[in-house]
């Protein structure tokens, strides 16, 4: 691809070049328009993307094409959610259908090979001067490099590669979860040491990814995790944005029940105990429907902590874990007590009064 809108093709390594610009003018692209980028699928050696940057001549238009028989013929792509000229276009390196483009004035996606498209956001800013698009194979991330806004990283695309015109014609869907791995995250990154630009490190722990077709208004959307009888592990803080929603669980139950009345905070009811390996049900509920997954988790032995380790350390905290709550029943008790006492002599003191009149 040139500065002044050609496109050619060599299959011999370059010895010779057929030039394809004539079919992409035929195909509806301005003449001379400086070729942007030039996308290549892996999964078709005959798909290839095509973005087109004519602003320099006052067209801010997203000039997107598509060719499925090695540039012999060419498609438009169009969507009115498109602002911008367009900079890049990436296919996804797992799923063909999924793509991203990056314009001067957004980064916008498709799941469905580019029939639709709707604009990303979720902290990404609405009109970002998007200049490339990466995705990271071994994590899955995507990597957005802007002009003068940053770089962007959005961790693990799965949620989006498993989206189908199924999955998005559903009010709400949770993406199943086989397993998950017993632990306390990942760790890394430093804190900042002065007046430093510093952003804060991918998510340490496995999330729970779900898609609801719109925002949630006027109805309650909330999470928890269960175990197989359905006695209550853990209450989650869920979001209510139309798109694919993300939590995460600490593999921690609910906090203790901790005394009132004290002077000092007491840290225990910021924590509690990590839960043994086995299966668990994460349950979604939105209004009056009710979704669930069952997930495993599993401990796998690191260097110095073994299964034999795990359990042992779980017995230790249950001790404590329970004594808390045998502290916080005796001061809830003796509180009682006390508010009784304290009631009765009141009454006591009443009646004593009246006597004397």
């Amino acid at each position: 691809g040139t500065d002044d809108g050609r496109v050619q093709r060599t299959l011999d390594g370059g010895d010779s070049w057929v030039d394809l610009s004539g079919s992409l003018i035929r195909a509806g692209a301005p003449p001379g328009t400086w070729v942007s980028w030039i996308e290549l699928s892996r999964h078709n050696r005959q798909t290839a993307w095509v973005c087109l940057d004519n602003h320099m001549r006052g067209d801010h238009s997203s000039w997107l094409f598509r060719t499925a028989d090695g540039g012999l013929n060419w498609t438009r792509v169009q969507s009115r959610e498109f602002t911008g000229f367009a900079h890049r276009i990436k296919e996804d390196l797992v799923n063909p259908a999924l793509l991203f483009l990056g314009t001067e004035m957004g980064l916008f996606a498709s799941v469905d090979a580019g029939a639709n498209w709707f604009r990303m956001k979720n902290k990404i800013p609405e009109y970002a001067l998007v200049r490339d698009v990466q995705i990271a194979e071994k994590s899955g991330s995507l990597v957005v490099g802007t002009h003068g806004r940053g770089i962007y990283v959005i961790d693990d695309i799965g949620p989006m590669r498993r989206m189908t015109a199924d999955i998005a014609s559903k009010e709400v869907v949770i993406f199943p979860v086989d397993e998950m791995e017993l632990g306390s995250g990942r760790f890394g990154g430093m804190a900042s040491t002065g007046n430093v630009w510093h952003a804060p490190n991918p998510a340490q722990l496995p999330s729970f990814d779900y898609y609801l077709r719109e925002r949630v208004m006027g109805a309650a959307v909330q999470a928890d995790i269960v175990d197989l009888t359905g006695t209550l592990v853990r209450s989650l803080t869920p979001t209510n944005r139309k798109g694919i929603n993300r939590m995460s669980w600490n593999f921690r139950m609910k906090p203790p029940r901790v005394a009132e009345g004290g002077t000092k905070i007491d840290y225990s009811a910021f924590s509690a105990p990590m839960v043994l390996p086995g299966s668990y049900v994460f349950v979604l509920r939105v209004g009056k429907e009710e979704h669930r997954d069952t997930f495993a988790l599993v401990h796998r032995d690191q260097p110095g902590f073994t299964l034999a380790d795990r359990e042992a350390q779980y017995r230790v905290a249950m001790r404590y874990y329970a004594m808390q709550e045998a502290l916080s029943g005796t001061v809830e008790h003796i509180s009682t007590r006390q508010e009784e006492l304290r009631r009765l002599s009141e009454r006591l003191s009443s009646e004593r009064d009246l006597r004397k009149l």
